[in-house]
C-alpha cells in the first residue's frame, strides 16, 4: 500500500486537496508497512515518479491507536502521537466543554441596546493569550438568529475563546474573556470542567506540543484556502490526567495556572506599551514565559528528549 499527499493547486481548474492511495483488499499483518510521501505544500509538479521519492515506511498499525485511525504521514510524529494515545487516557473532551458560537443576519446589529435580550456583539481579534476586544454594536440574542446555543452560558462569565482558524505560523490561538459578549461561528467557546481551571487548558491548548498534534493529524489544518480547526478533533486530542488531590499533580496545575496568568497580564500591558524599549522588554517577558509554559506541557506529558526534539524541530 502507498499514500502521495500532493502539494496545493495541483489542478489548473480544481483547487482540492488531493491524495493519492493505492490499497490491497486483503487483512494486513501486524507488520505491515505502507510508503508515504507528503509534497511540500507549495511545491509545483508537472509529473509523478514514486520511485524517485523518499518516501517513509509507515506501520499501518501505528495508525490504529490514532483516533479515528488518521493518517499521519510524518514518521516521528506518527511515533510521537501513537505513543500518547496509547499511554494518555484522558482527551480534552473530559475536562472542557466547547460549542460555536452564533449566525444571523448583518441587519440585526444594532448600534445601541434595544432589550433584554440585546448583547454586545465581538467584532475584534483573538490571538494567542490575547483579546484584542471590540464589541461596538448589539444583537439581540435568541430565535431570530439563523443559529445559536439554547444556553446563554457561552457567552457570559470566565471562558476561553479559540479561534477556528489556525494562523499562519500553524499554531492554534486562544484566549481568555470574562466579559459578556456574542461571538460568531468563527470563535469557539471553551469552558473548563472543574477542578481544572481555565488558565490550565489555556496553556496546554495553545502549546508548541498541541498545535503540533493538531496538524499532524487533521488535514483540514493545513489546508491553503482555510485551515481550520474542529471541535470534534479538539475533544478528540490527549489530554494529561490531573490527580489534584495528588501534590505532584496539583503543584504542576497551578504552576500551569500561575504562567498563564503572567501571559495574560504581560500580553494586556503589551497592547499599551509606548515605546519601542517597553515594547522589546515585555515581548522578551512573554517569550521566555511562553517557554516556560511549553516546558511544563513535555512534563505533563511524559515526553522524552527526543520526543520534544520532534516537537520542537516540526515547530521552527
Amino acid at each position: 500500500a502507498s499514500i502521495i499527499q500532493l502539494p496545493f493547486d495541483v489542478f489548473s481548474d480544481a483547487y482540492i486537496d488531493t491524495l493519492i492511495i493505492t490499497t490491497c483488499k486483503l487483512p494486513p499483518t501486524p507488520e505491515h508497512t505502507v510508503l508515504a510521501y507528503d509534497y511540500p505544500k507549495r511545491e509545483r509538479i508537472i509529473s509523478i515518479n514514486p520511485q524517485t521519492l523518499s518516501t517513509s515506511h509507515l506501520e499501518q498499525s501505528q495508525w490504529c491507536t490514532v483516533d479515528d485511525c488518521k493518517f499521519v504521514l510524518n514518521p516521528a510524529m506518527l511515533q510521537l502521537v501513537s505513543c500518547l494515545f496509547k499511554h494518555k487516557s484522558s482527551k480534552f473532551s473530559d475536562v472542557i466543554e466547547i460549542k460555536r458560537g452564533v449566525l444571523f443576519a448583518k441587519d440585526m446589529l444594532t448600534p445601541d441596546k434595544t432589550s433584554d435580550i440585546s448583547h454586545p456583539y465581538f467584532q475584534g481579534d483573538i490571538y494567542r493569550y490575547q483579546t484584542n476586544f471590540i464589541a461596538p454594536s448589539w444583537v439581540e440574542y435568541g430565535p431570530k438568529m439563523r443559529e445559536y446555543p439554547k444556553e446563554f452560558k457561552w457567552f457570559e462569565g470566565p471562558r476561553l475563546l479559540l479561534r477556528r482558524l489556525v494562523n499562519r505560523r500553524q499554531r492554534l490561538m486562544a484566549s481568555f474573556t470574562p466579559e459578556t459578549v456574542i461571538t460568531n461561528k468563527n470563535l469557539y467557546t471553551v469552558l473548563s470542567i472543574p477542578p481544572i481551571r481555565h488558565e490550565c487548558v489555556l496553556g496546554i491548548l495553545n502549546s508548541k506540543l498541541i498545535s503540533r498534534l493538531y496538524l499532524a493529524m487533521v488535514s483540514q489544518s493545513t489546508k491553503d484556502d482555510f485551515p481550520q480547526v474542529t471541535i470534534r478533533d479538539i475533544r478528540n486530542l490527549p489530554f494529561p490526567t490531573f490527580n489534584l488531590s495528588n501534590p505532584t499533580d496539583k503543584s504542576r496545575h497551578d504552576k500551569m495556572v500561575s504562567l498563564v496568568q503572567t501571559m495574560l497580564d504581560l500580553n494586556k500591558v503589551l497592547q499599551t506599551a509606548k515605546t519601542p524599549d517597553e515594547k522589546t522588554a515585555l515581548q522578551r517577558q512573554i517569550t521566555a514565559t511562553d517557554n516556560q509554559i511549553d516546558q511544563l506541557v513535555y512534563e505533563l506529558y511524559d515526553l522524552t528528549e527526543e520526543e520534544i526534539k520532534i516537537v520542537e524541530a516540526a515547530t521552527r
